[in-house]
Formats: structure tokens, C-alpha cells, sequence
């Protein structure tokens, strides 16, 4: 059975809205309260998000699984990459992918959660709860500083604050030189 590509992308769009905290359809920022904000759910809606482009990159078919093994990450193609702005980790990885898919479709993605996975357990990242926002979030521990990742403070259109985590240049270029390591970590 092939899916509709319309539908199939107008819901990748409207699950990245979601992803970011913001309205799948009119893409405006969402409440603190609301669930979608809750950290667990903006997993899922990103682990959501790379099946539909899985079935998206397969031509609305979902892909059956394959008889090949998937190639392993060519780090090589990571001196590659250029630096354009500060980022998402999401975003970051996003990119580096598709560089190296441009050489090899069939190698394995790095998946933006290891990377996560790594800078917590290395103490870059931590979990608490930040007063500010009052919630749950993702913040930066000042080795993690060190290495230029940051956090950042948003407001949203109704005037609560809310926290991103952003990687510079050097921390991009930490994550590169470091990702052989992250990718010998177990998957979650």
C-alpha cells in the first residue's frame, strides 16, 4: 500500500511544528501547560516524525526491512561539513545525515538521541527543573559551556518563558571530532 505524499508531507510539517513547541497548523508557539512541551512527548513526536520521513524518502511505501545491512557512519565525510548557524541538536544532526547520504544512501543515520544520550552521561547536559520556566528542561552544565553549547530563553506569545539548548560553531565541531565515541554507545 503506497500513502498519500501530499498527506505524508503536510504531516512531517505539521509534527516539526509540534517538535518545536508550536501549533501543527498555524504554526504559532504553544502554552508551557499544554503536553505537547512535556520533554518524553517531543521525543515521540520526533521519533514520529523520522518514520513519516522514512515512508516520505521510500516514495509513500514503508520500506520493508532489508536483507542488506546498512553501512556504517563514513566519518570521513564529517570534515565535510560547514558550519552555517547555531542549531538544534535535531537540526545539526539532520544535516550531517544528509551529507553523508549524498555520498552513500545506504549507511546508517546517526541518531540525535545517542548524541543526547552522550552529553548527558559526560556531563555536558543535565535535566532540572528550571524556575524560570517552571518545568522540566534540558540545561547546559558549564563544561557544556565550555564546549559552546547554550541554552537560551524564549517567550512565547503569551509571555511565558520557555528554554532551548543551541550549538555553536566550536560545539558542533566538538560533537564532529567526538562522534565516533558517541557512536559506540548502546542505543537507548
Amino acid at each position: 500500500m503506497q500513502y498519500d505524499l501530499k498527506k505524508l508531507k503536510t504531516s512531517i510539517i505539521y509534527i516539526d511544528r509540534l517538535c518545536q513547541g508550536h501549533h501543527p497548523r498555524y504554526n504559532t508557539v504553544l502554552e508551557c501547560e499544554n503536553i505537547i512541551n512535556n520533554p518524553d512527548v517531543i521525543r515521540c513526536m520526533f521519533f514520529i516524525k523520522e518514520i513519516l520521513k522514512n515512508v516520505e524518502e521510500n516514495n509513500g511505501y514503508i520500506e520493508k526491512k532489508e536483507t542488506s545491512k546498512k553501512e556504517e557512519f563514513p566519518f570521513p565525510i564529517l570534515k565535510e561539513y560547514k558550519y552555517k548557524e547555531d542549531l538544534f541538536i535535531t537540526k545539526f544532526i539532520e544535516e550531517l545525515n544528509n551529507l553523508a547520504l549524498k555520498s552513500n544512501p545506504n549507511i546508517q543515520k546517526i541518531k540525535y538521541t545517542k548524541v543526547l544520550t552522550w552529553l548527558k552521561n559526560n556531563k555536558y547536559l543535565e535535566i532540572k527543573h528550571v524556575k524560570e520556566c517552571n518545568q522540566e528542561s534540558t540545561v547546559v552544565t558549564k563544561l557544556g559551556q565550555q564546549v559552546g553549547i547554550y541554552n537560551q530563553v524564549k517567550i512565547r506569545n503569551d509571555k511565558r518563558k520557555y528554554l532551548v539548548v543551541l550549538y555553536n560553531k566550536d560545539a558542533q565541531e566538538f560533537i564532529i571530532n567526538n562522534m565516533e565515541n558517541i557512536l559506540k554507545i548502546d542505543d537507548e
